[in-house]
């Protein structure tokens, strides 16, 4: 049975916040914390005053998984992930009315470092990138609509890790940037319109290029919200048609935290991350022109 409110998650990197609209908190899914590799994951949900477990049952813990929310099927749908302890899994599992099921055990062959989100304006999980154990990287485009996987794109941004992606309701676009290729580390902004990937041509000034990074959309100021990323503490916006660095001190320098946004308070979230020496566990919210650090 779920733990009652009053504890906060332990540290971590590679973790996924998403907005449960049911529940009306952004529930935290995995990450790689030490004290629950191997067993099964918690979901913590924070509510702008607490964090609570709201279950503790299955599957596994993993980090650096495929995680959305699916509003139409009231779901969280989330996609392999490294486990820590053997091959990692292909399976995808979903939450709904406060139970897991198994849904798939086929899918992307990517299995971790992936980007997800829901794409609203076509019904489905919208998946970028990631690696398999090898590693190989891959450049796929796959969408989940509640049952299966399908495959819809080997084009665009080429094969990537660490990179962020988020979907933009009103200009019914999923944005994507950053990340590795393997060789290099990028600095791209790339929209995905549906069927197909185009590169944005993006004038100074704007993000370096980085890993690690997140980002989130703010649907009350209609913005893409960016933050830091490896050895980086910078706050960007984008309006879709250009970058604009925010004058706000935040969180400090961390990367693979998770991020998302919450439209009941109007607020970006963010939680944990690595700052380059240890995992962190402070929360943090953004109101679009300065950052709170709003642990209880």
């Amino acid at each position: 049975m779920p733990t009652t409110s009053g504890a906060i998650p332990s540290p971590r990197s590679g973790a996924v916040l998403v907005y449960d609209p049911d529940i009306k908190a952004a529930v935290l899914v995995g990450g790689d914390q030490e004290d629950e590799t191997g067993k099964p994951a918690k979901l913590w949900a924070w509510n702008g005053i607490a964090w609570r477990v709201i279950d503790d049952g299955r599957p596994e813990a993993r980090s650096l998984a495929g995680v959305a929310y699916d509003p139409e099927h009231a779901a969280l749908v989330v996609f392999g992930g490294s486990t820590g302890v053997g091959r990692d899994p292909r399976d995808t599992w979903e939450w709904s009315a406060n139970l897991w099921s198994r849904k798939a055990d086929v899918g992307p062959a990517a299995t971790s470092h992936v980007a997800t989100v829901f794409e609203s304006a076509r019904h489905r999980v919208l998946l970028f990138g990631g690696n398999d154990d090898v590693p190989t990287l891959f450049g796929e485009t796959w969408s989940w609509d509640g049952s299966r996987w399908t495959k819809l794109s080997s084009d665009g941004p080429g094969p990537l890790v660490h990179h962020t992606m988020t979907y933009d309701p009103v200009r019914e676009r999923v944005l994507l940037f950053g990340g590795s290729d393997g060789r290099r580390t990028r600095g791209d902004l790339w929209e995905w319109d549906g069927a197909a990937w185009k590169q944005l041509t993006v004038a100074a000034p704007a993000p370096s290029p980085r890993t690690g990074a997140r980002m989130a959309y703010d649907a009350a100021r209609k913005v893409v919200v960016l933050y830091g990323g490896d050895g980086l503490d910078d706050t960007w916006t984008w309006n879709g048609q250009a970058w604009s660095r925010v004058n706000a001190s935040g969180p400090g320098v961390r990367a693979h935290y998770a991020m998302t946004y919450d439209p009941g308070r109007s607020r970006v979230v963010l939680f944990g991350g690595y700052d380059g020496r240890r995992n962190l566990n402070d929360t943090w919210e953004f109101d679009g022109s300065a950052w709170t650090r709003v642990n209880p």
